[in-house]
């Protein structure tokens, strides 16, 4: 089995990588490389405290013993200084690769893929030809007799081959687009930035959302990466044939643009967009929005269409003869100086009690670049396509044991099974020989939307809050007849009910609301859009009115599930797991808040507490009482896990289909989860 290096692992792109490497089995070690441990807790993370910034020599001390077949170098340093950040990354990149080769770890690697990003295309410049190929000629040097800063991912690229072609393994390159993702403590990120700007747009008088940026930039194009697609191309990438020695756009696959973002983000967040958008109209050199301050920047140089001019027959045009201008007409950076707008960011802070530092490191500067700039900027994703790249759940914990039910127990049921990678293709294939596979993952639209045509019944498994997955499998449902009618099964969960929990950031409180899916499913439908899953529930309930419909659907909700899954991937769940884990590692036992309700969390830790004790794994039965804060230290999603109100009655289920509850309960099969846990624990000392 392959092993995986990690580096900048704390970051966005590389923390999601993390976490797609844990959940494919083809993997048995991962390390995971930060200057602080990220905390994560799973037998495969070796994690390694290294300092990028070192010299070569220094690295390799750190890094004796540690080798892998995979390396995702995801490190990067910022920098104000153009010159400082060409030199402070390459020398990462440099430096590390040099440390390997000292080592000897060189000999082991057999693909090493760098992050690198669009401004390969030189967007951060002015205008690239549309849309950017990765054989594109690059604005560097003196190409189109344009004398152009220094770009230091093309020296990392230069540096990666060369190494790569001394130590005889190959390299690959990834250029995803402002990536959007989560990781915690870590705010370089365009959405953050965007959220907070709307959320406290929200907070101010009115709620009114102008868009800060161009009238010209409110009607072009763009495209954005998600961090876990990335994740799971770079995996893919990893061993896909005749990936190697690649350049690759990496993007999520559609094109959007604000006219069309912006008033679904107004919507969201319950902001009114204001009418007319630009009264000043929104170009260089006019006034802001209402009263707020605009800024009008024009850039030092010529745009990247410069090095294409003569190919495109654009020489004499003004699109390459001016230097491109950044227009703002609500300037982010100004606008979060505002001390109406810091009094509204304190409110909002101190009531949700939100960190401080995403307001301080939120980045405004990049805003006035992807909002003020009036050029697209949109790539082709062909070249991966044509070499398999195709970015549900049949591995996953859920799925993998309702694949094991139904091939065990409907011999005569013809399966298709989607998968991501190609191991996760041989396990299926070589455990239900039956099956059909299908590779692909939750953002290959085209090939979900043929599958669920072709399907009788659909029954997605995997992630519960991912939108295109729904909307392409229910758009190819939508396809059969009324000879030939389909089911469309979706699997959420009862954290739809925890809303009131989330927005007050109580934990540990009882409340008397009891929903129930009988009489009470016109409210279950119909839930506040900030409940959890809201966002996909509803794009399945909004189908009932679909005239004329030939299939049907259904929403599955379980709530804390639990027991050894039967399929070859994920065996078991997170909840229980994790506050096991927890608990081990603390030696002591937990509650969060007061506890108060039917079947507690509380009676859970105090049972995976007494199971721990008795068995000498911790030296106390004693629980500690765990506030929000303390509980979002243990785990960033403690408070919801452990802490809010779920309480339903499942009625439906009984009355339509006969449906009983035949299995152990949850507090029958605590012992066996706190021996799988502790094991695990000791497996990674």
């Amino acid at each position: 089995m392959p092993s995986a290096m990690v580096t900048g692992a704390t970051g966005i792109t590389g923390s999601a990588i993390v976490h797609h490497l844990l959940k494919d089995p083809s993997y048995d070690v991962i390390y995971s490389f930060s200057r602080s441990n990220p905390g994560r807790q799973d037998p495969k993370i070796r994690h390694v405290t290294i300092d990028l910034q070192g010299s070569a020599q220094d690295m390799a001390k750190t890094l004796q013993g540690v080798s892998a077949e995979h390396i995702y170098f995801c490190a990067y340093l910022a920098s104000d200084d153009p010159n400082e950040l060409y030199q402070v990354n390459v020398a990462l990149l440099s430096n590390f690769l040099q440390a390997l080769d000292i080592t000897g770890a060189t000999s082991k690697i057999k693909r090493f893929i760098l992050t690198c990003g669009f401004k390969q295309y030189g967007v951060h410049l002015g205008a690239a030809k549309q849309p950017f190929l990765e054989s594109d000629p690059l604005p560097e040097n003196e190409a189109g007799g344009v004398s152009w800063p220094p770009n230091f991912y093309y020296e990392q690229q230069r540096i990666l081959a060369r190494a790569a072609e001394e130590g005889s393994f190959e390299w690959i390159v990834t250029l995803p687009e402002d990536v959007l993702g989560y990781a915690r403590g870590n705010f370089m990120n365009e959405a953050t930035s965007i959220g907070l700007y709307c959320a406290v747009n929200k907070a101010l008088p009115g709620s009114e959302l102008p868009f800060p940026g161009s009238k010209a930039n409110y009607f072009t194009f763009n495209c954005w990466t998600s961090a876990n697609l990335h994740a799971k191309f770079c995996l893919w990438a990893a061993t896909a044939p005749k990936a190697g020695n690649n350049i690759f756009n990496v993007m999520n696959g559609d094109t959007e643009s604000f006219q069309n973002l912006w008033p679904r983000l107004a919507a969201r967040f319950g902001c009114t967009i204001p009418d007319p958008m630009f009264p000043c109209g929104g170009v260089p050199g006019t006034r802001g929005f209402k009263n707020y301050e605009s800024s009008t920047i024009k850039l030092q140089n010529k745009p990247p269409l410069k090095v294409q001019e003569f190919t495109l027959g654009i020489s004499s045009d003004a699109s390459v003869k001016e230097s491109p201008t950044l227009f703002l007409q609500v300037d982010p950076k100004k606008w979060a100086k505002r001390n109406d707008v810091l009094e509204a960011w304190g409110n909002l802070r101190d009531k949700y009690h939100l960190d401080q530092n995403a307001w301080e490191k939120a980045t405004w500067n990049f805003l006035v670049l992807t909002m003020g700039r009036d050029w697209s900027c949109v790539a082709s994703m062909s070249k991966a396509r044509k070499l398999g790249w195709t970015g549900t759940g049949a591995t996953g914990y859920i799925g993998g044991d309702f694949l094991y039910e139904a091939y065990h127990t409907r011999p005569t049921w013809e399966i298709s099974a989607l998968v991501r990678s190609e191991a996760a293709v041989s396990s299926l294939q070589e455990k239900y020989p039956r099956i059909r596979v299908v590779r692909g993952d939750l953002d290959s639209a085209d090939l979900l939307r043929d599958e669920a045509q072709r399907a009788d019944i659909v029954l997605h498994f995997a992630n519960c809050d991912h939108e295109a997955s729904a909307k392409a499998l229910l758009e190819g449902i939508a396809h059969h007849t009324a000879d030939r009618p389909g089911w469309y099964i979706h699997t959420s969960g009862t954290g739809i009910l925890t809303f009131e929990d989330g927005r007050n950031h109580t934990c540990g409180i009882r409340r008397d609301k009891v929903f129930n899916d009988w009489t009470g499913v016109s409210e279950l439908i119909s839930l506040p859009y900030d409940a959890f899953h809201r966002n996909v529930d509803s794009i399945v309930t909004a189908t009932i009115e679909d005239v004329p419909k030939y299939f049907k659907t259904a929403i599955v909700c379980p709530c804390c599930i639990y027991g050894g899954g039967r399929g070859p991937g994920n065996r078991s769940s997170t909840q229980v797991y994790t506050m096991a884990t927890h608990i081990l590692e603390r030696g002591r036992g937990f509650v969060v808040g007061e506890e108060n309700g039917n079947v507690t969390w509380g009676d859970i830790s105090e049972a995976i507490t007494e199971a721990a004790f008795k068995n000498g794994y911790i030296p106390t039965k004693d629980l500690d009482v765990l506030d929000w804060d303390a509980t979002g230290a243990l785990d960033p999603k403690g408070p919801y896990r452990w802490g809010s109100n779920s309480r339903g009655y499942a009625l439906r289920a009984i009355k339509l289909l006969g449906w009983q509850p035949e299995q152990p309960g949850l507090l029958d099969n605590i012992e066996d989860i706190v021996t799988l846990q502790q094991a695990r624990c000791a497996s990674r000392k």
